[in-house]
């Protein structure tokens, strides 16, 4: 019988991570890299370390640029600017939602109507995200009963 290296598990779950996100990338291979280096240690432990000093610089760069964007946030052009930004960003958010989402989920008008319940009960009653999520899960397994 061969026994598997631990190197081959790391590569096998890096090569797996590569078709995901970045932030789940990062804390995967964090996560593995401490479980694959140090075997005497507490795996979880290191793996915890790995995590923490894969996303702290990250944290740190941030935190350190509060200072500026409170400065640029009292300048009245540079709201304006960031409105600006900020309407960009909302429009190709807009076009992620509809390719995969839209077209992998609103298959017809039953499932039209689910998404605007949930969605008018999140805007106007303000429901928590949870309920519209159980909501949609719930009408979509019985949907095949409606009429």
């Amino acid at each position: 019988m061969q026994h598997e290296h631990p190197d081959d598990r790391y590569r096998a779950r890096t090569h797996t991570a590569r078709a995901r996100t970045h932030a789940e990338f990062s804390s995967q291979f964090a996560g593995t890299w401490g479980q694959a280096v140090i075997h005497g240690l507490k795996l979880v432990a290191v793996a915890t370390v790995s995590l923490l000093a894969i996303f702290l610089p990250g944290l740190l760069v941030v935190s350190s640029a509060l200072p500026v964007w409170r400065a640029l946030a009292a300048r009245t052009q540079a709201v304006r600017m960031l409105a600006g930004v900020n309407a960009a960003v909302v429009g190709l958010l807009a076009s992620a939602l509809y390719d995969p989402v839209w077209i992998g989920a609103i298959h017809g008008s039953k499932d039209f109507a689910i998404a605007v319940i949930a969605f008018v009960g999140l805007m106007t009653a303000r429901c928590p995200p949870l309920l519209a999520v159980v909501w949609c899960v719930l009408a979509s397994l019985l949907r095949g009963y409606w009429p």
